[in-house]
Parts: C-alpha cells; sequence; structure tokens
C-alpha cells in the first residue's frame, strides 16, 4: 500500500538512491558492467543507463568482493550538473544528467577484505574520495570538472568503509573521516589539516 512505483533494477547493488529535481539516481554492477542508471522519480520510469566500461587503467581481474558488499556498494552523488559514482573496481565516473560521460578514471583496484563502500562527496568543484585500503589509505580530491587531481592527503589508518562528512566551521568548511583508531578532519578545499 501507499507504493507509488517499484521497479527492478538492472544490475544488483548496494547503494542508496539520490534525488535532484524529478531525477532518481541510483548504482549498481556485476562482474559484467558497473552503471549509473536514472529513473524519472514520479513515474519510475528508466531514462538512461550510462556504464564505466573501458576506463583507462580499469584492473583487468576483478577484484574479490563479498556478497554483502558487491561492485556497486558506494552511493552516487551530484552537483545539479554531473553525477558521479564510484565502484570496487577502483573506477570514478562522471556522467552529465543526460547520462553522457564527462570523464572516468581509475584510483587503483583497493585492497578491501569486503570491497570498496565508502560514498563519494561533492562540494565546491571537488570531488572528496575517502579511498582507505590495506595498502595506502587516503583522501583525494578531484576535480569535478575534469577527474585530475587537485590534491591528496595520504592517512595512517587500515581500510574503512566509512563516508566523508561535511560540516561548516566558523569560515571554513571541513571533511570529516572516520576510520579506525581516529576521527581526522580536513580543510574540504585546500586538504590542509
Amino acid at each position: 500500500t501507499n507504493i507509488a512505483w517499484k521497479v527492478k533494477i538492472p544490475r544488483h547493488g548496494f547503494s542508496s538512491p539520490i534525488l535532484w529535481d524529478d531525477k532518481l539516481f541510483i548504482t549498481g554492477g556485476d562482474k559484467e558492467s558497473r552503471d549509473i542508471y536514472c529513473y524519472d522519480a514520479g513515474a519510475g520510469t528508466l531514462l538512461w543507463t550510462a556504464d564505466s566500461a573501458n576506463i583507462l587503467g580499469s584492473p583487468a581481474e576483478l577484484p574479490e568482493v563479498s556478497e554483502d558488499t558487491g561492485f556497486a556498494a558506494a552511493c552516487p552523488t551530484t552537483d545539479g550538473q554531473r553525477v558521479y559514482a564510484i565502484y570496487a573496481t577502483g573506477d570514478v565516473l562522471a556522467v552529465d544528467f543526460s547520462g553522457k560521460r564527462i570523464w572516468g578514471r581509475n584510483l587503483g583496484p583497493p585492497n578491501n577484505p569486503y570491497g570498496h563502500a565508502s560514498s563519494l562527496v561533492v562540494h565546491r568543484g571537488r570531488l572528496l574520495v575517502q579511498y582507505d585500503h590495506f595498502d595506502e589509505s587516503r583522501l583525494i580530491a578531484l576535480a569535478a570538472t575534469t577527474g585530475e587531481t587537485l590534491w591528496e592527503k595520504k592517512r595512517e589508518v587500515g581500510a574503512s568503509w566509512g563516508t566523508p562528512a561535511l560540516a561548516t566551521v566558523g569560515k571554513r568548511t571541513e571533511v570529516y573521516l572516520n576510520a579506525e583508531p581516529f576521527v581526522m578532519a580536513f580543510d574540504a578545499e585546500t586538504g590542509n589539516k
């Protein structure tokens, strides 16, 4: 009862949907493809699918992922112009609101026992990526328009599945990261502590 619409997503994912105006975005993925789906929020009609195929540096051999995590556990995000997604392969994808790829890049396959699940956050032209895994943990700021690395901060923490959180403190916006054994704060624009 009280369900306006219900649809089956083409590829399974554990990400949560996000809304912008009349569009709903969600991700899904498996061994064949990792995708962003756009639905009409009012009717539930699938408007388009954008896949992450042919991203330079994407691993030829897919990482092992848990059934509880899969390839599309991280939630997508948007700045109202582009939609961004990250997958268990380390692939990051940016598309416009019609599903056209703007850029894609690989951050290196994460060495994570369950797969990658940290969601993305976008702030003032920066896509913030909490990329914590056993080989190396770091906070990365990518240019939202091009995917180029603006800055990167290594962190002495283990693998984590936290999602960055933003808060305004005085005149600056800080990004908070939770990973054992620390909670760390960085300037969201410069990466300074």
